[in-house]
């Protein structure tokens, strides 16, 4: 048979496809039955929603949404949250970027110490520090601060994002940055005009890991935070949950719900093809 016959013979499919892509549509439904329950929960009545537990609403009562942002008081969590991952995100990319670059270009005594240092921290659960840590902010009068809490975040992810981008540092070819140099570029011109640049396909992903973590953010929060009216989202909403309860006005809670997970899913959606594309190049230049 000619290579051009071979091309134009139709594709078989084989029993093994057919088994994986029917176990992947119900993996698919598994992951979005959850969120289909949410939505449509958050827009029903309560009466409405112990009638029909898994069916869809009669109406279409967006008045939870706004029961849940006035009267819940999820706009002030809200924008909490809003402030709290907008600064960890700069404070982790900013700082963890830095070390990563400093690590991966540059061979200086105790490098490998300081690469491996980090590291650990991968293996140290954050949850074990945080009577200790709490100790020591209260001594130094830290607490009931959301830069306390930006600083924590940045800090937890440290580990993981040094070991990450300074690896994907390491692939950017070595002559990009000797011909900036010849070129006249200083250290601060050529870390911010040229590689970090090239490493954005690794920065993308890196953004989304880092905000997702930043906004479900609990056990830091729950410590450090004692003001009502300075609580992110989800511990407030968590604080709210009790309330919801007691007063049997789950539908206001479902809502409240959907508000908390709704950023991540924009975020996701328009950055979905930067995370593929990081995740590719990292795996052919790994």
């Amino acid at each position: 048979m000619t290579p051009k016959a071979r091309r134009l013979r139709p594709h078989r499919i084989q029993t093994s496809d057919i088994v994986t892509r029917a176990l992947l549509c119900i993996y698919s439904l598994l992951v979005i039955f959850p969120f289909y329950w949410l939505i449509s929960s958050s827009l029903k009545t309560n009466s409405e929603l112990f009638n029909s537990f898994y069916g869809p609403p009669s109406a279409l009562n967006f008045v939870n949404y706004l029961n849940a942002w006035q009267k819940s008081k999820v706009s002030t969590s809200f924008l909490n949250s809003l402030i709290e991952t907008s600064g960890s995100l700069v404070l982790g990319l900013t700082f963890t970027t830095m070390t990563a670059y400093v690590l991966a270009r540059y061979k200086f005594r105790g490098n490998g110490f300081l690469r491996a240092f980090y590291i650990s921290g991968l293996m140290i659960p954050g949850i074990v520090g945080l009577i200790p840590m709490f100790i020591f902010l209260r001594g130094l009068g830290m607490l009931d601060s959301l830069f306390t809490l930006m600083v924590l975040n940045a800090a937890a992810v440290m580990p993981f994002s040094v070991f990450l981008l300074s690896s994907f540092f390491k692939t950017i070819p070595k002559e990009m940055e000797e011909a900036a140099v010849v070129d006249g570029c200083g250290r601060y011109k050529l870390f911010f005009r040229i590689m970090l640049p090239l490493a954005k396909p690794g920065l993308i992903p890196m953004f989304i890991i880092q905000f997702v973590n930043f906004w479900n953010e609990v056990a830091y929060s729950l410590i450090v935070i004692t003001t009502p009216e300075k609580r992110p989202l989800q511990v407030a909403l968590y604080m709210q949950q009790k309330v919801d309860f007691q007063r049997a006005d789950w539908v206001v809670m479902f809502a409240s719900m959907a508000i908390v997970i709704l950023p991540v899913i924009i975020v996701y959606i328009f950055f979905q093809n930067k995370i593929i594309e990081g995740v590719n190049i990292g795996a052919l230049k790994g």
